[in-house]
């Protein structure tokens, strides 16, 4: 699990960066995220970047890229299967139409 893991993260970085996102970007969010398990039998945690947290050069820190990491694990983890049989509709041919002229 480990490698699939390694593999995955790789994969991930390798696609934040072809849309402009450096590795400083990634790990900037990263190092801000904060967490709180919240008190009940649920043990909901909440976390992300504290609203208004600036980096040493006093430019906000979102946590969109954090954001993105969570929804696509739990995506990963959904079984992407087809509940229905696969159908093929047979073109038209376009040339048919003018077959009559």
């Amino acid at each position: 699990m480990g490698h699939e893991i390694a593999t995955s993260a790789s994969g991930l970085l390798a696609m934040t960066h072809a849309v402009g996102v450096t590795r400083e970007m990634v790990d900037r969010q990263y190092t801000a995220c904060v967490s709180k398990v919240l008190l009940g039998p649920q043990k909901t945690m909440r976390w992300g970047v504290p609203e208004g947290t600036r980096d040493e050069h006093g430019e906000l820190i979102h946590d969109d890229i954090v954001m993105a990491d969570a929804l696509l694990a739990e995506a990963d983890m959904l079984e992407w299967t087809l509940h229905s049989p696969t159908i093929i509709i047979p073109p038209t041919d376009p040339l048919e139409e003018m077959s009559h002229f």
